[in-house]
């Protein structure tokens, strides 16, 4: 089988004070690791317009709940940010993979999580990049057992309550020969 591979969520550390030159290594180092794999990459860029979309007493708010060790400010997480996703973009053309932007409207309050009611878009749109033919993939919903079975896959290495933890991979070995494995 084929090895497909969607590269996402790579803005968060950011939020921990990540510098991006650091971040944009750890995304390299992934994409090297797929490319020994012959995998197709779809990269999830940052949502751009989301974050300047964000106001300064929003922002602080969200800062101090989700991130309260994080002492950048609005500014300079922007800054930060607009690097980053410039630097991806770059690194997307480089290695000739598909990059994927996410729309302004797909969110709301909370600026880095789409809202539920656009997941199938853009799971549509990111799993679209990745198939033999370009475009929007029609989606199959899963059981409500396997929901909980994927829910409850867990990456390589993934922080809980500030201990940090390992787990086997590939995290799940299907049937038909899919393995998925999340790093």
């Amino acid at each position: 089988m084929p090895t497909v591979a969607i590269v996402a969520d790579i803005g968060n550390d950011l939020a921990y004070e990540a510098p991006v030159d650091k971040i944009v290594e750890w995304v390299e180092r992934a994409l090297d690791r797929l490319a020994i794999h012959d995998a197709r990459v779809a990269l999830n860029n940052l949502p751009i317009e989301s974050l300047r979309g964000v106001g300064t007493a929003r922002y602080y708010a969200f800062r101090e709940v989700l991130f309260p060790n994080c002492k950048l400010s609005r500014g300079e997480i922007i800054d930060r940010a607009e690097r980053l996703s410039e630097r991806l973009s770059q690194l997307a053309v480089t290695r000739e993979i598909s990059a994927f932007s996410a729309e302004r409207g797909w969110y709301g309050l909370d600026p880095i999580h789409p809202r539920l009611a656009s997941a199938g878009e853009i799971w549509s749109r990111m799993l679209g990049a990745l198939s033999s033919v370009e475009g929007i993939a029609k989606l199959v919903r899963p059981s409500a057992a396997m929901m909980l079975t994927y829910r409850r896959l867990r990456a390589l290495e993934y922080a809980h309550f500030g201990v940090v933890r390992r787990a086997e991979q590939p995290a799940l070995r299907c049937l038909d020969g899919t393995r998925i494995s999340i790093y």
